[in-house]
């Protein structure tokens, strides 16, 4: 494997890594704001509120398994 080569192999892992997070980014905010407006407009107690958010944003994580490798794209 030449240096050319492992430079795309990480221009990939990189890519894949960065698009990965702006998908979790989306999810969190996506969930946190449907949160906000669903407890502002029922006007349910704040405790419940960051409850609801928190565990969302933990059952998030723990289903999305954020520490495995991101698998890079096969080789050309």
């Amino acid at each position: 494997m030449g240096a050319t080569d492992r430079l795309r192999v990480l221009e990939r892992m990189v890519g894949d890594t960065a698009a990965r997070y702006l998908v979790d980014l989306a999810v969190v905010v996506v969930w946190v704001v449907a949160a906000t407006v669903v407890f502002r407009t029922a006007g349910w107690p704040v405790t419940a509120y960051y409850l609801v958010v928190f565990g969302g944003v933990l059952g998030y994580s723990l289903l999305i398994d954020p520490w495995a490798r991101v698998e890079s794209r096969e080789r050309e």
